[in-house]
């Protein structure tokens, strides 16, 4: 009895080691795992470095978000397992270190930061812009009295772990050329048929003016929508409280994500004009 207790001990022992080492890792596959569709029915390998995820832009643009989110608390406190959890096995490039690895990354910025106080790297999410798997989206670097606005671009693998992190300087764009990013022609698609379309049909330096329009959709078939919304922000604008239909633009680039508040009449209960629209090419 004494020796099948002292197997079971040593088994708890070995077991607590190898949980303790997974932990940083685990972070970010929660991350990627709390965006991706649970659908049971989809295959995954069994390796999850060699694993394809698959997942629509609404999920990319979360994961990617998070991971960024998680490299700037990563260092603004100093915790580089955690950033080196971030990167894959083998990096083309990260600033100057060219065919590194995540160890060499970590103990670089382990040396970097060492001494700096204060330290805090802040990410403007509604000026970041996705293509595939790259992500281009401007970092404000600071520490004590030094400051720094840079430009990041990020390329993920198909696992998303970071194979490329470059910096540049980051410029302002003019604010005439933020209005005019909202200016053209949005659709949702879905299955084999565009489910509903969004135009800007003008703007100005305040305001801009749309129209809605659902398409072949059971009831909601043709149901439209035209109205005015307020420019907040570079990348924010709202409708008006007399609007039959109030509701809120979120723009990024090439997409907007529209959101209603309830009570909308401009169409039947069970319709919506609600989703996240992609900016046609043409």
């Amino acid at each position: 009895m004494l020796r099948f207790f002292s197997c079971f001990l040593f088994i708890l022992l070995i077991s607590s080691c190898s949980e303790t080492k997974e932990q940083d890792a685990q972070g970010k596959e929660d991350t990627i795992a709390s965006n991706l569709s649970t659908d049971s029915s989809s295959s995954k390998t069994e390796d999850p470095e060699l694993e394809e995820f698959k997942v629509n832009d609404a999920q990319k643009k979360g994961i990617m978000l998070n991971i960024v989110r998680q490299y700037c608390q990563s260092i603004a406190e100093k915790d580089y397992k955690k950033l080196e959890s971030l990167f894959a096995d083998s990096v083309n490039q990260y600033a100057f270190l060219k065919n590194t690895t995540k160890e060499q990354i970590a103990l670089e910025m382990k040396r970097f930061y060492a001494g700096k106080k204060d330290i805090r790297l802040v990410a403007d999410y509604g000026e970041m812009k996705i293509k595939d798997y790259t992500l281009n989206i401007p970092i404000f670097i600071s520490w004590e009295k030094y400051k720094a606005d840079t430009q990041a671009e990020i390329i993920f693998d198909k696992a998303f772990n970071m194979v490329s992190f470059t910096e540049k300087p980051y410029i302002k764009a003019k604010e005439g050329d933020k209005v005019k990013n909202w200016a053209g022609k949005y659709v949702i698609e879905g299955g084999r048929q565009e489910e509903a379309f969004l135009e800007i049909t003008a703007i100005s330096a305040k305001k801009l003016e749309f129209s809605i329009r659902l398409a072949e959709n059971g009831d909601c078939k043709g149901t439209k929508f035209e109205g005015t919304a307020i420019i907040l922000s570079d990348t924010e604008a709202s409708t008006t409280e007399s609007e039959d239909c109030k509701m809120s633009f979120i723009l990024e680039k090439e997409q907007i994500t529209l959101k209603e508040v309830p009570g909308c009449t401009a169409h039947k209960i069970a319709c919506s004009f609600e989703g996240i629209y992609t900016k046609k090419s043409k």
